[in-house]
């Protein structure tokens, strides 16, 4: 299956990946990173803490959106755990963003050099794997079939370990350059 800069499947959780052991820094994500030809950009600059990021996130409209995010280490896999505001991030009324809620995605960060591949979840692989493997990981799911991870970090943390080496997981990344 083919990754599509603009489609990015991403594991949405009520709660965050990481835990103060799994979170990495590497500097070399700082910078913005781009696609050729393409408005499409990640720009990661450091958080005053120095142990995150701050994040914008260009569509391939134009549309900025803004996060906090973590890089996580899992036995030597990276992924990414990015935190939306949806206050931040838009121009609406009150009464609409009290509808939106703050979630942390995921995604597997194949390679950080001198490209950056992200990869973005299978979601029907990842629907269908829960739905023959239901206690795999504390999840609901709509009628719609969109799934929402609720389970705690270190299970989460189990969840992607579990699933990491089957490459149906994921869709193929997008490589991304320096800017």
């Amino acid at each position: 299956m083919a990754f599509n800069a603009a489609v990015i499947i991403m594991l949405m959780s009520f709660f965050p990946l990481y835990t103060g052991p799994t979170i990495a820094f590497d500097d070399t994500l700082v910078g913005k990173w781009g696609v050729e030809d393409s408005q499409v950009s990640w720009e990661f600059s450091e958080m005053d803490s120095g142990d995150g990021y701050y994040v914008v996130y260009t569509d391939p409209i134009g549309f900025e959106s803004q996060f906090t995010a973590y890089l996580v280490d899992l036995d030597g896999n990276m992924f990414l755990d990015l935190y939306s505001d949806p206050g931040a991030n838009f121009d609406m009324s009150l009464l609409y963003s009290t509808g939106l809620f703050p979630m942390h995605t995921f995604m597997y960060v194949k390679e950080i050099g001198s490209t950056l591949k992200l990869w973005g979840f299978n979601g029907t692989w990842v629907s269908d794997y829960l739905q023959t493997n239901p206690g795999a990981v504390d999840h609901v799911a709509n009628d719609e079939g969109l799934i929402m991870l609720t389970a705690p970090p270190e299970d989460l943390q189990d969840f992607l370990l579990e699933i990491v080496e089957n490459e149906d997981a994921f869709l193929d990344s997008e490589t991304f350059v320096r800017m």
